[in-house]
């Protein structure tokens, strides 16, 4: 099977194509890999950046199988380079060479624990190729249509006969071009893969992975007021690490009146809504790039109250029995909305209603209880987490809300920078941001 080779980024990575870790010498050029021969390009280049040796007589066998460990263990060390983490230690004289290797392969999800047992030195076959190097990139989301990317392959039928699975990871990195057919645009997934193949796999992989050359230049984010602290003392500083060729702003609000904003030409290369309506009503009126939306984060409606005082309030079925509360306004606010949602499932909307300050966002409901303005309020748990004057009584009830706290963001249809725009959005899909995302409380799809 001919795979595209992609141009590798310069990453430092050591690895070898051997069935063990012991001393290989390093041939740049390999006796067996003429220039004439397709997956010379991608061999080499990982030669020159030592993360592929050869054998001791120069010669790489490329048309050769290679084993389960051997493959897990060259898509492991890519994905800890990739994410500046600790590579697989060395095996102490009572392991499998490959013991260390699958235990962090293991801890980051690329394999499941005793997915190959009793077969590391078994020939990995396509399917499973495809498999672990997608779940090297998590963030990377399955395709729409998955049936119409295999249907690129002309052997669509026998990658469908695999489990959703398998079928799902080869859609995946063929819709990235980390992978591609043979000649005759076949995929063969039960075959199984040779060392050619996988350095050509690998090298695509690093060079989708690596940042890419973006040109310099500033981008607004619209996101909701839960996200602001996030954004400001996390997100945005690290990418601009990354790239400090681009400066990014934000302005943060309720969704409801950022879709007003936008409605109105705010010049947003990026919504983040904390709801999916706002998203949806922008992008039914063209004002979204409808293939960059994704539902990346999901958050809790939580019942707080002012940090040391007293109060009879137990539950959202009892709020009733505050003085004042705290909402957003439904009219414009997510967490309103979600709100009346609970209120209304659990009968007492209106009486809630009545008792209530509304709030222009979340952040204003937010500063209302921990000053003590309001008895009670609700808020996401991620703003709760965020203010040492609030304390939170309760979580949402059960089924009170029909859908989970989605919050989906996307690139505007008419950004200037879309570049720089798809830059950043990539970046909040990567791991690094993740682990921000995660420390502030939210949980990341």
């Amino acid at each position: 099977m001919k795979l595209q080779s992609k141009k590798f980024i310069a990453m430092f990575l050591v690895v070898t194509l051997v069935l063990s870790f012991g001393t290989i010498a390093y041939a740049k050029t390999f006796s067996d890999v003429p220039t004439s021969f397709w997956g010379y390009a991608a061999i080499n280049d990982l030669s020159d950046k030592n993360i592929i040796s050869g054998y001791p007589d120069g010669a790489f066998k490329p048309n050769a199988t290679i084993g389960n460990a051997e493959f897990t263990t060259l898509i492991t060390k890519a994905y800890c380079t990739q994410n500046n983490l600790a590579l697989p230690g060395a095996a102490t004289a009572s392991q499998n060479w490959y013991d260390p290797v699958f235990t962090v392969a293991v801890a980051n999800k690329i394999i499941t624990a005793n997915q190959f047992a009793g077969k590391e030195s078994s020939p990995i076959t396509r399917s499973d190729i495809a498999l672990l190097t997608a779940n090297a990139l998590p963030s990377l989301a399955v395709p729409a249509n998955v049936s119409a990317v295999l249907d690129n392959f002309t052997d669509a039928a026998s990658i469908k006969a695999l489990t959703s699975a398998y079928q799902n990871a080869i859609a995946k990195i063929a819709d990235a071009n980390i992978i591609a057919g043979d000649n005759n645009k076949r995929y063969n997934p039960t075959n199984n893969a040779t060392r050619a193949e996988s350095a050509t796999i690998i090298s695509n992989y690093l060079s989708y992975v690596a940042p890419k050359q973006v040109a310099g230049g500033s981008i607004m984010i619209a996101a909701a007021a839960s996200l602001q602290n996030v954004f400001e003392k996390g997100l945005i500083p690290e990418f601009e690490n990354i790239y400090p060729n681009i400066k990014v702003t934000g302005t943060f609000d309720s969704s409801g009146k950022l879709q007003t904003q936008i409605e109105s030409g705010l010049e947003a290369d990026i919504f983040f809504s904390a709801a999916t309506t706002q998203m949806d009503a922008l992008k039914d009126q063209g004002l979204m790039d409808a293939d960059t939306i994704v539902n990346l984060l999901e958050n809790k409606i939580v019942l707080i109250k002012t940090k040391g005082i007293t109060t009879t309030v137990t539950s959202f079925e009892n709020i009733t029995n505050a003085s004042v509360i705290a909402i957003g306004d439904p009219a414009s606010v997510p967490a309103g909305q979600y709100a009346q949602e609970v209120f209304t499932s659990l009968g007492n909307w209106d009486d809630v209603l009545k008792k209530s300050s509304l709030g222009t966002n979340v952040t204003e409901v937010l500063s209302w209880v921990a000053a003590g303005s309001a008895e009670v309020g609700v808020v996401y748990a991620t703003d709760a987490a965020s203010n040492q004057n609030v304390e939170i009584i309760a979580e949402a009830p059960a089924g009170s809300l029909k859908q989970p706290v989605l919050y989906p963001i996307g690139i505007t249809a008419n950004s200037k920078n879309k570049p720089q725009a798809q830059a950043f959005l990539d970046f909040l899909k990567s791991n690094t941001a993740k682990a921000i995302f995660e420390s502030y409380g939210f949980t990341v799809r």
